[in-house]
C-alpha cells in the first residue's frame, strides 16, 4: 500500500462529497504552471466510524481547509489516481488555546468582558423590592404592607480552568465553538478540584455553559423564540427571579375556549404587586363579567387622593357589625327618595 503526504489546494468539490485536491509530495511537482491546481486528482476523505458514509448521516467530512497538510494512501496502488485522505497533520501551535490554556482565546476574553460594566465590575441585575406601607385612617392603623428587599445578582464568573489534554474542543472555520471539558485538577491527589464543563457558543456570542457544580448560564445576544406544539411543564425547586428592562405581556386563551389564567400562592406566602410610578388597571370586557374580591380577613384601603365609585345598577351594602363614617368636610346626599328606618 502506497502512503503519501500532501497539501490541500482546493476544497470546492463539484460532487459535494467532501473531496479535496491534493499536491502530493514526491508525486506532483510544486510548479503550478506545469501542474495547475485544476489538474490535481480529487482525494476522498476516509470517514470515521460515527459516519454512515452512504446515507449522509453522522459527521460531515468538511473539516480541512486550503493549505492543510494531510496523510493518506492510494486506493488503486501503483496507479496513484485514487488518493484517500486518512487525516490531517498538525502545524506549529495548531491546538486550540481553549484546550491548551496557554493563552486566552478571543471567545473567552469576550465572555469575561460581557459580564462587566464600564468600571470592570460585574453587572448588577436589580430584583423586585416592595416599600413598607402603613394604612391609617384618622390616625388609626388598620393594615400594613411589609417591606421586601430585593438583592441584586450578577452573572457567575466564567469557570474556564482547562488542563491539557482534558478539554475536547471543536471550533469551526468562522468561530462557532463546542467544549467538552473533562478537567479535574489532581495537583493535590487528596483534594481533586472539579473543572468539568460543557460550553456551546455561536460566533456572535450567543451560547450556553454548564458549570462544574451543575449551574447553567444561557447568554442570548439577540431575540429568543420558543415554539412548543404541546404543553410546557416547569418545576423550579427553589426561587425564580426575573428582571425585564422592557415590558411584559401575557396573552391567554387565544383559542377562545375556557382557559383560565390562574395564580395560586400556597400557605404562608403573600401576593405583592407594586407599581412605582403608574397605574394598576383591572378590566373585564364583554357584558356582565364580574370582578370578585373575597377576603378571609379585612379589606383595607387608603387613597392619597379621592375614591370614586359609580354603579349603573344598584349599590348595596350589608354590614353585620357597626358602620362608622368620619368626614372632615360636609356630607352631600342627593336622591329622589331617602328612607331612614
Amino acid at each position: 500500500m502506497n502512503f503519501f503526504i500532501g497539501k490541500v489546494e482546493d476544497i470546492l468539490d463539484p460532487l459535494l462529497t467532501g473531496r479535496v485536491k491534493l499536491r502530493i509530495l514526491g508525486d506532483h511537482t510544486d510548479d503550478k504552471e506545469i501542474l495547475p491546481t485544476e489538474d490535481l486528482p480529487w482525494a476522498t476523505p476516509l470517514n470515521d466510524i460515527h459516519s454512515h458514509s452512504t446515507t449522509g448521516k453522522g459527521h460531515t467530512p468538511l473539516g480541512v481547509r486550503i493549505d492543510t497538510w494531510v496523510v493518506g494512501f492510494y486506493l488503486d496502488g501503483a496507479r496513484k489516481q485514487r488518493p484517500v485522505v486518512l487525516g490531517s497533520l498538525p502545524g506549529e501551535a495548531d491546538v486550540n488555546t481553549l484546550a491548551t490554556n496557554t493563552s486566552e482565546h478571543i471567545s473567552l476574553t469576550e465572555r469575561k468582558a460581557s459580564r462587566l460594566n464600564d468600571n470592570d465590575e460585574p453587572i448588577q441585575i436589580a430584583t423586585p423590592s416592595i416599600e413598607s406601607k402603613t394604612i391609617e385612617v384618622f390616625g388609626e392603623s388598620i393594615g400594613t404592607i411589609p417591606q421586601i428587599t430585593g438583592e441584586p445578582w450578577v452573572e457567575p464568573e466564567i469557570p474556564h480552568n482547562s488542563i491539557y489534554p482534558d478539554n475536547h474542543v471543536y471550533e469551526s472555520t468562522n468561530g462557532h465553538i463546542m467544549e467538552f471539558d473533562d478537567t479535574i485538577d489532581e495537583t493535590d491527589p487528596d483534594k481533586p478540584i472539579d473543572h468539568t464543563r460543557i460550553h456551546l457558543r455561536h460566533r456572535v456570542g450567543t451560547g450556553t455553559e454548564m458549570f462544574p457544580d451543575g449551574d447553567k448560564v444561557d447568554n442570548i445576544k439577540k431575540d429568543h423564540y420558543e415554539i412548543i406544539d404541546g404543553a410546557h411543564y416547569a418545576h423550579i425547586k427553589s426561587n425564580e427571579t426575573i428582571t425585564i428592562n422592557g415590558s411584559l405581556k401575557v396573552l391567554v386563551n387565544t383559542d377562545k375556549g375556557a382557559n383560565d389564567y390562574t395564580i395560586q400562592v400556597d400557605d404562608g406566602g403573600s401576593c405583592n404587586v407594586q407599581v412605582d410610578d403608574g397605574q394598576i388597571n383591572l378590566i373585564t370586557g364583554g357584558d356582565g363579567n364580574d370582578i370578585n374580591i373575597y377576603s378571609s380577613g379585612d379589606i383595607n384601603m387608603r387613597a392619597k387622593q379621592d375614591i370614586h365609585m359609580r354603579a349603573l345598577g344598584n349599590f348595596k351594602k350589608d354590614i353585620e357589625g357597626f358602620s362608622k363614617e368620619e368626614t372632615t368636610s360636609y356630607v352631600d346626599i342627593d336622591a329622589s327618595r331617602i328612607d331612614l328606618n
